[in-house]
């Protein structure tokens, strides 16, 4: 079984919360100290407390999917400040080391000011979505994204000594470095998607000239981690692979066959 752990440590979230409706609803704005409440359609592991910031365990259909529920340490919030804790959510126990959070763990504002907070994907982790004070404010719903893309939100002012949470979920996927493409770069594809690219080669080379002097032109190939596939074809398929793999797609011209 998964647990939570408190912060400054990231934490796993099990696989079984994929099976949830999480999908992405219209972003909502939060406007400074509006008590907030939890999305009904959103679901969160999650529960906010002023003075204890505590994860409640999941239940997926009547069973426990976590345990060992812990408490974050007392925090002290000065009458000239607001606090924000920063977790990061994964679902997956063996990729929790790459999306990134900045800054994460517990925050402290000057009264007045608000806190950006940038979720960013990285190797085998896509950024999906994040909540704060158990509302959605940012949504990623997509199947893959370029590596780096980073995601901002600014939680604005809060009122003085008051205590809040950030909870930023990632998802496990394989990575894809792709090239002669319409969109070349390095992607991070979700676990279970597939990935379609499109050559960018431009005008086809002429091969050769026969002996009746007509001219033979090259036609596309693909390479899939240096094996040939997709010949002739001018956008090709990358099957879903093993999340936490890295493959290579490239396209490029080729006088066999022609």
């Amino acid at each position: 079984m998964f647990s939570f752990e408190v912060l400054p440590k990231r934490v796993a979230y099990p696989v079984a919360i994929e099976s949830m409706s999480y999908s992405a609803s219209a972003t909502t704005a939060l406007t400074a100290n509006e008590g907030m409440s939890e999305s009904a359609n959103v679901p969160s592991p999650s529960s906010v407390l002023a003075e204890a910031l505590t994860l409640r365990p999941l239940v997926s259909e009547g069973s426990l999917v976590n345990e060992a529920i812990s408490e974050a340490p007392s925090v002290a919030v000065g009458n000239q400040s607001w606090q924000i804790n920063v977790l990061i959510v994964y679902d997956t126990s063996t990729l929790q080391t790459n999306g990134v959070v900045s800054p994460s763990g517990i925050q402290t504002v000057a009264n007045g000011s608000t806190e950006t907070i940038a979720a960013t994907t990285r190797q085998y982790s896509l950024f999906n979505y994040a909540l704060v004070d158990g509302q959605q404010v940012l949504s990623n719903a997509v199947n893959f994204e370029l590596i780096n893309t980073a995601h901002n939100f600014t939680v604005p002012a809060q009122a003085s000594g008051t205590v809040h949470q950030a909870v930023f979920f990632f998802r496990a996927c394989w990575e894809i470095a792709v090239s002669g493409s319409t969109a070349d770069g390095t992607y991070e594809v979700l676990a279970g998607q597939t990935y379609t690219a499109t050559q960018n080669l431009g005008s086809a080379p002429i091969c050769y000239y026969d002996v009746q002097n007509h001219s033979h032109y090259s036609t596309y190939q693909w390479y899939l981690d240096g094996n040939a596939v997709g010949y002739g074809q001018s956008s090709y398929t990358v099957p879903a692979q093993t999340a936490g793999t890295s493959h290579t797609l490239s396209c490029q011209w080729t006088c066999s066959g022609v």
